[in-house]
């Protein structure tokens, strides 16, 4: 099947956490659509005002490319059903780690709760050379190159 007409859209929205937490968070939403609906979407979070704690932690903060810059790291991700295994999340992590790169100079990272279905988008895009892995205390995580 082919796509009538495949874009991505992105917003900015307040996360759906505790106030304290909203204060400190920019959560920004990237959207897959084919002719204006909604096929799939990634969420991303970065810490603007990070605490001293997290300012001292390299999954909130890039320790390794710009310690001065909060680290985005991708929150959640989903793919209606009949559209997965056509590369619609893996797309969609690569558009939103563009968007970080051009726009505040550090890439996207995974966070440290991922199910099997982003455990294996994740490892098609290291396969494909667009993505490391590491260890993050003890939990799997990768980085978008």
């Amino acid at each position: 099947m082919m796509f009538k007409k495949l874009e991505f859209i992105v917003q900015q929205r307040k996360p759906k956490m505790t106030e304290e937490y909203v204060n400190r968070v920019e959560e920004t939403v990237f959207k897959a659509l084919i002719d204006n609906e909604e096929i799939g979407y990634v969420v991303v979070d970065r810490f603007i005002r990070p605490n001293e704690t997290e300012l001292k932690d390299p999954f909130f903060t890039d320790h390794d490319f710009n310690p001065s810059r909060p680290r985005p790291y991708l929150f959640f991700m989903s793919v209606n059903e009949e559209h997965r295994g056509r590369k619609i999340a893996g797309k969609l992590v690569n558009f939103a780690n563009e968007y970080y790169i051009f726009n505040y100079g550090t890439p996207l990272h995974s966070g440290t709760c991922n199910n099997n279905e982003a455990i294996r988008v994740w490892e098609k895009l290291v396969e494909q050379g667009k993505a490391q892995e590491y260890s993050y205390k003890g939990k799997r995580r990768w980085r978008l190159l």
